[in-house]
C-alpha cells in the first residue's frame, strides 16, 4: 500500500486501526519517524486491547526508537497471546543489541 493510498484510506476511515498501523510502517520506511510514532499512537488509542495490533504497534514503535513502550507492548502481547507472531522477536533482538 503506497503512501497516497494510505492517506486516502486514513481520510476515508480515520478510526480504522489497521490503516493507522500500515501508515505507521509506511512512514517508518520513508524515514518519517515522528509521523510513524504518531500514527502508532493513534492506532493504539483506537483499540489498546487488540493482541494482534499490540505486537504490530510495539514492532513499529521499537524500530522508531521508542525503546521503552515498544518492547513493553510486544512483551505484553506475547504474555497474553500464546499464538503471537514469532517475528515480534526481531525488534526485541534489535533492542537487546542496542543495549
Amino acid at each position: 500500500m503506497g503512501i497516497t493510498r494510505t492517506r486516502n484510506q486514513i481520510r476515508l476511515e480515520p478510526a480504522n486501526q489497521r490503516v493507522r498501523i500500515i501508515s505507521a510502517f509506511v512512514n517508518l520506511l520513508k524515514g518519517d519517524i515522528a509521523t510513524a510514532l504518531s500514527e502508532a499512537e493513534r492506532g493504539l488509542a483506537l483499540n489498546p486491547n487488540s493482541l494482534i495490533m499490540l505486537e504490530n504497534i510495539g514492532y513499529v514503535m521499537t524500530l522508531c526508537g521508542d525503546w521503552k513502550r515498544g518492547p513493553a507492548l510486544i512483551r505484553k502481547s506475547i504474555q497474553l497471546n500464546p499464538y503471537y507472531n514469532v517475528t515480534v522477536h526481531y525488534p526485541l533482538w534489535v533492542e537487546w543489541v542496542r543495549q
